[in-house]
């Protein structure tokens, strides 16, 4: 929880510092003004997330936001809502299982900083690259068993590539990878005994691959 809270911080204050750069004024002595592209703000939504979020067996209701601070640079950040991944949910009431026997809720913060290098495109469309941070967790309960919680998080720092295009005036498709640093665990809590087991979830290499739908004004 306390690195949600850092990266939600963090989020926030690039966001501050986007609107505090685009926002300069060029009447002053010493004051040059920033290039801005065309589209200055990206809202984004991935289409595969819902279905399979980034901690496996859940869906993730993402919702992302790019602001350009120039010409060439700009900063991200998202917000996710985990919950139990659909394919299981039908599952689960397809076998009259209601209330589902299982429940997952938790959420995920992200932020990163993006160049574009291609001077003959106007940003945000083009190739970008850039680092990435992102903390995600849920919090899974088994109403079979009584007094016992799990919760699973996943940190990780990247370096991500992609290209976004254009796909009609205000539109943009976005795809992307990378490979970055990550520390997933697991924490396995008995209330009944007043006991903690915490566990490694998988190595520290981090690879990932995105896509996403874009709307630009």
């Amino acid at each position: 929880m306390r690195r949600f809270l850092l990266l939600l911080f963090f989020a926030a204050a690039l966001l501050s510092r986007a609107g505090a750069q685009s926002s300069d004024t060029i009447g002053f002595k010493g004051f040059r003004a920033h290039k801005m592209p065309r589209y200055v703000n990206i809202v984004k939504a991935s289409p595969v997330s819902y279905l399979w979020g980034q901690i496996p067996f859940t869906g993730e209701l993402r919702l992302s936001y790019e602001r350009m601070l120039t010409h060439n640079q700009s900063v991200t950040a998202g917000f996710s809502y985990n919950y139990l991944n659909p394919f299981f949910a039908v599952a689960f009431a397809l076998g009259g299982k209601i209330p589902f026997p299982i429940s997952m809720q938790g959420a995920r913060v992200q932020a990163g900083y993006r160049f574009y290098p291609i001077k003959k495109l106007e940003a945000p469309e083009g190739f970008f690259f850039g680092p990435h941070v992102s903390y995600s967790f849920v919090k899974v309960k088994d109403r079979a068993i009584q007094y016992t919680e799990y919760f699973i998080s996943y940190f990780n720092v990247n370096l991500l590539a992609g290209y976004q295009f254009q796909i009609d005036d205000h539109f943009f498709v976005e795809g992307y990878t990378g490979i970055g640093y990550r520390m997933n665990r697991g924490e396995f809590v008995n209330y009944a005994r007043r006991t903690t087991d915490v566990q490694r979830i998988g190595g520290p290499v981090k690879v990932s691959l995105g896509i996403n739908f874009a709307y630009a004004f």
